[in-house]
């Protein structure tokens, strides 16, 4: 597990299969990069959405609830790494929208550096991506960001 700044550098040249926890403020809530770079690692990006303690014109201050939903998305991401068996998004939190989203499939077609080829036509990232799925579900994306490879970029 490593901790990023917003150059990302960390997270870019972490060793295969780290965990990227992103606290997701107000400030770049829909973006998908760092969803990206975790799986370009083959590695789990945990979302902890902290969009409460990120309204403009307001000073807010970490607490001890937020630094034990950050601990425990990292606790829950050990787990998901250890199990055989994975969804590729999964819900930690019931009263706060916290996700893990696992790495892409790492074999046959799909077993590319960030997604399949460029070639790939849309139905396949929707169905096959998580973190397409998981911009479509938890971000409210109205496309894949970052993406030439259906003409949406």
């Amino acid at each position: 597990m490593g901790v990023h700044g917003a150059g990302l550098v960390n997270a870019v040249f972490a060793r295969p299969q780290a965990t990227v926890l992103e606290l997701k403020t107000l400030y770049g809530y829909s973006t998908d990069i760092f969803v990206r770079v975790a799986d370009s690692r083959n590695g789990t990006h945990v979302h902890i959405d902290i969009r409460a303690y990120s309204t403009p014109q307001q000073v807010h201050v970490a607490d001890h609830s937020l630094a034990q939903r950050v601990v425990h998305g990292l606790e829950q991401a050990l787990k998901y790494n250890a199990r055989a068996q994975r969804e590729p998004i999964e819900r930690i939190s019931s009263q706060h929208e916290d996700y893990i989203i696992g790495p892409v499939t790492r074999t046959g077609y799909n077993g590319y550096v960030l997604g399949p080829p460029a070639t790939t036509v849309k139905e396949y990232c929707e169905k096959h991506l998580p973190y397409f799925q998981y911009r479509q579900s938890y971000l409210k994306g109205d496309k894949l960001e970052y993406c030439g490879g259906c003409g949406e970029d």
